[in-house]
């Protein structure tokens, strides 16, 4: 996940606190997408690789982001939401799905929602 290589600059035992963050934690987290291009840029990396890991969490209704940025956001989410957490439990697929479809339009772009829907189905049959 080298976007979110920016995770390195997070205490691990913050990583894995076994509750729900606090506004504090969670700013300060979510600050690993920042630092995460910062270390791209200084590796000499692409700038436009570097505004992908920069706006990876950013919500699609506030952006004009590229459209791999919104598949990488939508894909990060969905594996974060099925995924087995220290303060959460692994949702299943077709509820995970359920709260992408949600945010379609606010959080993901509308289209990414809809494809990984249509994989999910078709992968179902």
């Amino acid at each position: 996940e080298f976007y979110d290589i920016g995770k390195l600059g997070i205490p691990e035992d913050l990583l894995s606190l076994p509750r729900s963050l606090g506004d504090g934690e969670r700013r300060f987290i979510d600050e690993h997408a920042r630092f995460g291009a910062e270390l791209f840029a200084a590796c000499g990396a692409k700038a436009a690789i570097a505004e992908v890991v920069r706006a990876h969490h950013a919500f699609h209704e506030t952006s004009t982001m590229p459209l791999v940025t919104a598949i990488l956001g939508a894909c990060d989410a969905l594996a974060a939401m099925v995924s087995q957490r220290p303060y959460a439990e692994a949702r299943p697929v077709g509820q995970a799905l359920a709260e992408l479809r949600a945010e379609r339009r606010h959080q993901f772009h509308p289209d990414v929602v809809d494809i990984l829907h249509d994989i999910d189905i078709r992968s179902a049959a």
